[in-house]
């Protein structure tokens, strides 16, 4: 790698209301780095399948928080499965990642 990077916190955010969730990637600083963040949804619910993803380069330092990197709001039911995944990367190499998955996978 031809910089070094500080490392960073990846957080997924969900807010619950009216039969929908708002989801939102965000990612915090702990000192100078230069990455790309990655959010990946993947819904399945009454209404059918959906894969969606956000990238974002970011320029981030020490007193940079909840950094927003993309967001979306999707609906969601009883039978709805939900899986969100927010990367990192440091010269395409994963330096950081958070995972959160809800209802039961659907059988492939």
């Amino acid at each position: 790698m031809s910089e070094s990077y500080a490392p960073v916190l990846p957080e997924i955010m969900l807010t619950h209301g009216d039969g929908m969730i708002r989801i939102e990637g965000v990612v915090s600083g702990t000192g100078p780095a230069e990455v790309t963040a990655t959010l990946s949804i993947s819904h399945t619910g009454s209404g059918g399948s959906m894969t969606t993803q956000q990238s974002r380069s970011l320029s981030l330092g020490a007193d940079d928080k909840h950094v927003p990197v993309a967001s979306t709001g999707i609906n969601f039911g009883p039978d709805s499965y939900l899986m969100v995944d927010l990367s990192v990367t440091f010269e395409e190499v994963v330096i950081a990642e958070s995972r959160v998955e809800i209802g039961v996978a659907p059988e492939r």
